[in-house]
């Protein structure tokens, strides 16, 4: 149906409710909604809005990890522009994922979420000041340093995949050589930063897993399956990676809401 997505709800450990404490079209982000009386006793009615295959599966891992009750609504990416459809607009203004809903008020940003149910739930967040600003730093790091060059490496790939032939010959060139001035360059800094960190401390915020594992699993396991050399280059992070899918609210976090990559195409 075009750019029209699928939604399929699911039932998350938690007793159904005919229509999810979503934001109305009329009602401004920000503000809360009443829910009705019943849904108003539970504590608390979470809802996440989630992208398959997109970042919005570090939400899912954090609710599994602190054992909370969740609804979640599932968007399907289109099948040809890999791109998500306008529904999630009618829940926050921006259109993008995730968007989680707690008690009828809307949160966007998955730093801003999981920084958020950390304070809400008193959990996964250290109080020790030493460990306290590892964890910040690696809760912005994530988004705000090593996001960008992969995303430009992503958009790069599918100069060579996404364009027909014989146009792709030249868009795949200019991909590669982008990638190559670029990109890897960049990803070696940040990477090896990354390790160094890793090889020291068997968490990002030290010696305890906190949110900010979480918030940095997806650059991390993006940077090990789609970087060249990256498993062979940075150990410590490849092992780092492994503890995290072995945790069990990650693997719950994947059953419920699919794979956390969409198909590799290293370039």
């Amino acid at each position: 149906m075009g750019g029209v997505q699928e939604i399929m709800r699911h039932r998350i450990r938690a007793a159904w409710v005919e229509r999810s404490p979503v934001l109305p079209s009329h009602a401004k982000w920000g503000t809360s909604v009443k829910t009705r009386p019943e849904e108003c006793s539970m504590s608390p009615v979470i809802t996440v809005h989630h992208l398959e295959m997109s970042r919005s599966t570090r939400i899912l891992w954090a609710l599994e990890e602190l054992g909370t009750p969740y609804e979640l609504e599932v968007y399907k990416r289109h099948r040809k522009t890999f791109r998500a459809g306008p529904e999630i607009k009618a829940i926050h203004p921006v259109g993008r994922f995730p968007v989680v809903v707690i008690d009828g008020q809307a949160f966007a940003e998955s730093g801003a979420i999981l920084e958020h149910l950390a304070e809400r739930f008193g959990a996964l967040a250290p109080t020790d000041p030493t460990a306290r600003v590892h964890y910040r730093y690696w809760m912005h790091f994530a988004e705000g340093s090593l996001m960008a060059p992969l995303l430009v490496g992503l958009i790069m790939d599918r100069l060579r995949t996404g364009v027909p032939f014989p146009a792709n010959a030249i868009t795949g060139a200019i991909g590669k050589a982008v990638n190559k001035q670029y990109t890897w360059p960049q990803l070696a800094d940040l990477l090896s930063a990354v390790n160094h960190h890793l090889a020291a401390h068997a968490f990002f915020s030290g010696d305890t897993f906190s949110m900010a594992d979480i918030q940095m699993s997806y650059p991390g396991m993006a940077a090990i399956d789609r970087v060249p050399n990256a498993r062979e280059a940075y150990p410590a992070l490849r092992t780092w990676c492994e503890t995290m899918k072995a945790r069990p609210a990650y693997i719950k976090a994947l059953e419920v809401g699919g794979p956390i990559l969409p198909p590799s195409r290293k370039t």
